[in-house]
């Protein structure tokens, strides 16, 4: 796709796309930031967070690509839904990610059910969006489909 293409793309989601895609574009950046982070501080100064720093790295990345993908695929689903799988992964994103990277910092110990929380909560927002993406392939079925 040339640029030309890209921009008519582009032009062609709503802003609520628009607005999602951004936002699965900065989760991206700011993970590549943190891998960063990772590298030079967590590596050096809290050897003992590291692997809890890469858990939380791999999924931050993980759900801004699947932010990316919910903004474009949108249509997909009804628009509530996809408001409802976007509240899960970035309550995810805050409660499962971001403890994590504090804890592998030292700043916090223990992270109580939160972190649970928070996993539980993007597992509930790939779901959640699987199945609407089902349902409206079920709904969307001619009679002669059948």
């Amino acid at each position: 796709m040339n640029s030309v293409g890209a921009t008519a793309f582009i032009a062609s989601l709503s802003p609520r796309q628009r607005i999602g895609l951004g936002i699965g574009l900065i989760l991206i950046g700011t993970s590549v930031a943190m891998g960063a982070v990772g590298s030079h501080i967590v590596q050096l100064h809290y050897p003992e967070g590291a692997s809890t720093f890469a858990i939380a790295l791999r999924y931050h990345t993980l759900h801004g690509i699947g932010v990316v993908l919910l903004s474009l695929l949108a249509s997909l689903c009804h628009r509530r839904l996809v408001m409802l799988v976007s509240g899960c992964f970035v309550a995810g994103l805050i409660l499962f990610c971001g403890l994590l990277y504090l804890k592998s910092f030292g700043i916090i110990q223990l992270s109580g059910p939160w972190v649970p929380v928070g996993g539980m909560s993007l597992i509930i927002g790939w779901i959640l969006w699987g199945s609407g993406v089902l349902w409206g392939a079920v709904e969307s079925r001619s009679p002669s489909d059948t």
